[in-house]
């Protein structure tokens, strides 16, 4: 949807969505505990896609729509699916504009943005799935030979062709043609095996020139760094809520747990500056899925607690209430909520003031500066809590992970400093400044220590200048380290789940 459609319709199509949303969460929901208890496993999915393909009209096709925005690898909400048409697997990235025909079937695929896949098409997971056994007998499909093709920017694939290859931006596969080999961008293939035929250049009606102008932006592939970031900042949280003051939770003046939220925002400040939609919809796909668990979760949360001890936990939905527990130091009972309002904040000032901030050298180093000094005046007078829940606590790692996304490519970030001298960078550093702290007047507190030196507004703001350097330096080195590595499968599932 651009910012031209009509509020109106928009609104609609919005909140019908949303239903929709609602509606399949349960089947979803079936899906994502199959894929923990066994990650390959793909019996509830296979069951609820053909539940889904086989509902007729436009309720079918939004239930469709958001059974798998909630279950494939990554999905847009607009796009179409006609009836019958079903995806096979998970590992499917899906982008806006797709068109799946009626009955067509898709394999380990990456559809991108505008492509058309006719009626009855088959994309298969790569051209070489099966072995011959040892008796002479075709063994059945291996999910390690799986690979996923990928089907260009408005490319066409036409009625009955059976793909097994990757199809460039702008081609066209002929009907019932058979693609084994990969098809380069802009040409018509027909055949069996799909053969050249001629460019899609000359298929412009005679006498009209090609359209001038620049050459159109690849779309964002799969960056695995941000996989990375997630996997390595879930286990730092998660470390740091089971040890407390255990060897390695803490780095003065701060919890080391924190590194983890640092991470987490800078990854929000490089997809948020990736962002090409609309900054309305961008808001509401990211927020309707924060209320969507959030309420979920509260609502569970309240009946087994009104079960077991007669209580509502009413407190759990304030995060959910404009974040205002962030603002007035108010504890949800179930306190890991607490972050659901600094992400509110997070999206809705992007989404209001930011969303064409470009992040500058100077506006990294103004925002650091307005980090420390608004950090300890907080400390000093709204209290710890309100000085670290705010999102003037995090404004140099979310600003950092935008003034990378502004300056990557579509694969992420074009050079780093590699990653075992990020890797030994951030080790040593973080051994030296251990034991330099150890000799400084550190009093234990969450979650920003107390540091005795001179009046109370100086050691706050002495507080306040370590734990920018800390977030800063952690979160860069981090990035850097794993900035050109692969992300292997462990990684990927910690990141999905």
């Amino acid at each position: 949807m651009s910012e031209g459609t009509n509020p109106a319709v928009a609104a609609v199509k919005a909140g019908v969505n949303a239903v929709a949303l609602t509606l399949v969460f349960p089947a979803a929901l079936t899906c994502w505990i199959e894929e923990w208890l066994s990650p390959h496993a793909e019996a509830a999915f296979g069951f609820w896609t053909h539940v889904f393909a086989i509902l007729p009209g436009a309720p079918g096709l939004f239930l469709r729509r958001a059974f798998y925005r909630l279950t494939l690898k990554r999905c847009a909400i607009e796009f179409f699916i006609g009836f019958g048409a079903l995806f096979f697997h998970r590992r499917v990235l899906v982008e806006e504009g797709v068109y799946i025909g009626p009955y067509a079937v898709i394999g380990c695929a990456r559809l991108r943005k505008g492509c058309l896949i006719g009626t009855r098409a088959n994309l298969l997971s790569g051209a070489a799935q099966h072995e011959m056994r040892d008796d002479g007998g075709w063994a059945a499909s291996d999910r390690s030979r799986f690979v996923e093709i990928e089907i260009g920017e408005h490319a066409w694939i036409g009625e009955a062709a059976t793909v097994m290859a990757d199809v460039g931006a702008g081609s066209v596969v002929a009907a019932g043609a058979v693609v084994s080999a990969a098809v380069p961008a802009a040409v018509v293939v027909a055949g069996n095996p799909a053969r050249f035929v001629r460019p899609v250049a000359n298929d412009q009606p005679r006498g009209v020139a090609p359209a001038a102008g620049p050459a159109p932006v690849a779309a964002p592939s799969y960056v695995p760094f941000i996989d990375w970031l997630k996997c390595l900042g879930m286990l730092v949280i998660v470390y740091g809520h089971v040890a407390g003051w255990a060897p390695l939770a803490t780095m003065p003046p701060i919890l080391s747990k924190q590194f983890g939220v640092a991470l987490f925002m800078f990854i929000i400040g490089y997809s948020l500056s990736r962002e090409t939609r609309s900054r309305w919809r961008v808001a509401f796909n990211r927020l309707f899925e924060i209320y969507l668990f959030g309420l979920a979760l509260a609502l569970i949360l309240s009946v087994t607690t009104y079960l077991t001890i007669g209580r509502l936990q009413i407190s759990n939905y304030a995060p959910l209430l404009g974040g205002v527990n962030v603002v007035f130091n108010f504890f949800p009972a179930n306190p890991t909520t607490w972050y659901l309002g600094t992400y509110l904040h997070v999206i809705l000032l992007w989404a209001v003031f930011a969303h064409r901030l470009r992040v500058t050298t100077a506006v990294l180093l103004g925002a650091l500066l307005i980090e420390i000094v608004v950090r300890a005046l907080l400390i000093d007078t709204a209290g710890r809590f309100v000085a670290y829940m705010l999102l003037s606590n995090w404004l140099t790692p979310l600003l950092l992970g935008a003034w990378v996304g502004q300056r990557s490519g579509a694969a992420g970030p074009e050079r780093s400093i590699g990653a075992w001298p990020a890797a030994l960078g951030l080790t040593g550093g973080l051994v030296l400044w251990a034991a330099a702290a150890a000799r400084l007047p550190f009093t234990p507190e969450f979650p920003f220590m107390k540091l005795a030196v001179g009046g109370p507004f100086v050691g706050s703001l002495a507080v306040s200048v370590l734990t920018s350097v800390l977030y800063l330096g952690v979160t860069w080195l981090t990035f850097q380290a794993v900035a050109k590595l692969p992300a292997p499968a462990p990684v990927r599932f910690v990141a999905r789940n």
